[in-house]
């Protein structure tokens, strides 16, 4: 068995999946980045973790594991033809393998941070 390199995926991803997945990581938009300074370093109460793949081809803003609740922050484009259509099927795919989605608007962020935050932290409050 030969030992990984570098950046190498657990999983086997394919490699272009797991490229796209890193370099989404910088830079954050100005409305990801306002969600990410509360909610890193367990900032939300839970471990919240940033471009994460899920399902093994979608790129999650963020992702909460003990909740299995995915967060996007849409931008203008999410209203553009055809996009509304994939982010529906998206959805639907995430939710039929048991993953909540929460969406939140770039508008939504820079309006009502706090209702954001607490939608969050509420979606991803322990369970028991």
């Amino acid at each position: 068995m030969s030992p990984r390199t570098p950046g190498e995926a657990r999983h086997r991803l394919p490699p272009v999946i797991f490229r796209r997945s890193r370099e989404l990581r910088h830079p954050l938009t100005p409305f990801e980045k306002l969600v990410w300074d509360r909610g890193r370093n367990h900032g939300l109460g839970v471990h919240i973790r940033r471009q994460h793949l899920l399902l093994g081809r979608f790129v999650a803003d963020f992702y909460c594991s003990s909740a299995r609740t995915c967060i996007e922050i849409d931008g203008e484009t999410h209203a553009e033809p055809g996009q509304v259509e994939y982010d529906q099927e998206r959805t639907r795919l995430l939710e039929a393998a048991g993953i909540h989605v929460l969406r939140f608007s770039n508008q939504d962020v820079r309006h009502n941070l706090k209702g954001v935050v607490s939608a969050i932290q509420n979606a991803c409050k322990p369970r028991r």
